[in-house]
């Protein structure tokens, strides 16, 4: 990142880097990475819907983060939630991977949002192992997540609900 993002430059040493800078070095990349603008009520009045999901497993960035983010979001404007809805995939890693469900049908949702308006409520992911699917889950809007009914495989999406 910061030899390409930050500096632009192949020949950037590590090594040689002086850790007091980062924060004026990182500004400009920061200006455009970082998600700190909790007001998105301009993109709502242009009928935008955005869906943020995160991995509770996670390495490279917490899920708290986006948990926070996204309750500054709804602190701001409750009306936002309308338009904003967040999922976490329990052991998920960054990106995907990890033991948990990390396939889910992200553009059938917001399409289905945008072209229909229906919010998701519920989103099905997937493991997948050798190319078969082992085990789903139901992904539900966040504050909710998704509770075992007491019934039938924990492998399988049909025996969760999603409750607060």
């Amino acid at each position: 990142m910061y030899k390409y993002l930050v500096f632009n430059n192949p020949d950037w040493d590590y090594s040689t880097y002086d850790f007091n800078n980062w924060k004026t070095d990182t500004a400009l990349a920061a200006s455009f990475l970082n998600a700190t603008d909790t007001n998105l009520q301009p993109f709502r009045n242009h009928g935008g819907k955005l869906i943020l999901w995160h991995g509770w497993a996670d390495p490279a960035l917490t899920p708290l983060a986006s948990i926070r983010y996204y309750e500054q979001v709804v602190a701001r404007d409750p009306a936002a939630a309308d338009a904003f809805r967040m999922f976490l995939l329990p052991g998920v890693l960054h990106c995907g991977g990890g033991l948990g469900p990390d396939t889910a049908d992200w553009t059938a949702a917001i399409d289905n949002w945008v072209e229909h308006g229906q919010a998701p409520e519920r989103v099905i992911a997937t493991r997948t192992a050798n190319g078969a699917a082992i085990m789903s889950r139901p992904l539900c809007p966040y504050p909710q997540k998704a509770v075992y009914s007491g019934a039938g495989s924990t492998n399988e999406a049909k025996s969760f609900v999603c409750r607060r």
